[in-house]
């Protein structure tokens, strides 16, 4: 125990830094203990201890005072000692702005602090941290306790890791970022999901005829739908739009009426795909389809628009697919009459098939026999010269000569196959007309 009686100075240890042995060197020329030093300079004994010994470096400004007057020195000598700070320097451009405008406000950090709704320390960090960029949620903050406009921090928040080259997508992200908006943000405005954004932002999503999207992104964004508009691009068809095809006629009339293609489809019971091929000419269209689409557009298609256009653009695979005059003059008869290829072969007897084989090209001469059923089915006399003769029949609907010994081999096999159902039990028969005969069993 140390006794009060011993002078100033006994059983202390060595002093480490320069601050440290000036304030002893000028107590103990005072004559004075650290508890004495402590009151008259209104400090704790613990903080001349470590000041002494080098634990404690630093004093504050009015410590620093308070301890000079006690010691009866200049306070410039106790501050010279003192080691120098370490002062984070303010390396970016976003934080030399807050620097500089909290300067110019004369806002202390616990002031700015309060406005920022942190602690002084997190509002210090502010201007002193690395980080280039801030995010959107602390841009708005900033400009609120700095009275800024948000668009002076656009150039810092964070950059976007997919660049775009749309030029509608560069407007809408430079000009939510001088909102300081998030792409989340932006979503809930519109209604939409974040992804539907991010795809606008990159071209993805080119609303190039969703006028309704752009008048809601014109009112979200603040921005002219004129200025949209111009910047919105065309679309780009895969197949061009002839006016004088089917095709073109039907898209003339679907964006009259401003319909959609997905649209149209649900009025006429088909999917978008299904239209956008109809209106490209690459799609087969049938008299009933034909008819449903023109009550939905409430329109009359015109006759000599259907026949060359209801088997699309396709290039025919073979010279016997391509339309004989009889065959265009029996789809074009059975379209007058507003009927499909299954009810004329009703009407006539004959088989769908073969009348959808006619009118393709695939059947050049039909029996004289069922020319006269559909010209009874159609309504209508067929010109005779349609018909054309075996000079005009394609090479390739040619019955092909059988090779030699080709008959023979067939004649072989059908004996085998009668051999096999006679030996089963069954009773080989003949017909021709109404005369059936029986074959006696082969030896």
């Amino acid at each position: 125990m140390v006794k009060h009686n011993q002078p100033a100075g006994v059983g202390m240890m060595p002093c480490t830094t320069e601050l440290g042995t000036y304030v002893r060197a000028r107590r103990l020329e005072l004559d004075l203990r650290q508890v004495q030093l402590a009151k008259r300079a209104k400090l704790r004994q613990q903080d001349i201890t470590r000041c002494e010994r080098g634990a404690r470096k630093y004093f504050s400004e009015r410590q620093l005072l308070r301890l000079a007057k006690a010691l009866r020195v200049d306070p410039e000598e106790l501050r010279k000692r003192m080691p120098k700070k370490f002062v984070a320097q303010i390396r970016t451009e976003v934080r030399k702005l807050i620097s500089s405008r909290r300067t110019e406000l004369g806002l202390s950090f616990s002031a700015f602090a309060k406005k920022m709704k942190m602690t002084r320390v997190v509002a210090k960090q502010l201007e002193t941290r690395p980080n280039p960029t801030i995010g959107y949620g602390l841009a708005r903050r900033l400009a609120s306790a700095l009275d800024l406009d948000v668009s002076v921090f656009a150039p810092f928040v964070v950059k976007e890791r997919k660049q775009t080259t749309s030029m509608l997508g560069q407007l809408v992200r430079s000009r939510r970022k001088e909102l300081g908006l998030s792409g989340r943000a932006l979503a809930q405005k519109l209604g939409v999901t974040h992804q539907q954004v991010n795809h606008i932002e990159l071209g993805k999503c080119s609303l190039c005829e969703n006028d309704a999207m752009i008048q809601r992104l014109a009112e979200a964004l603040g921005l002219d739908v004129s200025r949209l508009q111009a910047v919105r691009p065309v679309r780009k068809r895969k197949y061009e739009r002839d006016s004088g095809t089917l095709g073109g006629f039907l898209a003339a009339k679907r964006l009259a009426l401003h319909l959609t293609q997905g649209e149209l489809g649900r009025l006429v019971g088909i999917s978008g795909g299904m239209v956008s091929q109809i209106e490209s000419n690459r799609a087969r269209v049938s008299a009933v389809l034909i008819e449903k689409v023109a009550k939905a557009l409430e329109c009359e298609i015109p006759t000599d628009l259907v026949l060359p256009l209801s088997r699309g653009n396709r290039k025919p695979r073979c010279h016997a697919e391509r339309p004989t005059p009889l065959g265009m003059f029996l789809s074009m008869r059975r379209i007058e009459l507003g009927l499909i290829q299954k009810q004329v072969a009703e009407r006539a007897g004959i088989t769908p098939p073969y009348i959808a084989m006619i009118e393709r090209g695939r059947v050049h001469k039909p029996r004289r026999r069922t020319l006269e059923k559909l010209a009874k089915a159609l309504e209508c006399e067929i010109p005779a010269g349609l018909n054309p003769k075996p000079s005009e029949i394609p090479a390739s609907h040619h019955p092909v000569p059988k090779k030699k010994g080709e008959a023979t081999r067939e004649a072989h096999k059908i004996r085998r196959l009668l051999l096999e159902k006679q030996s089963e039990g069954y009773t080989v028969c003949l017909r021709k007309g109404d005369e059936v005969v029986e074959l006696e069993p082969f030896e």
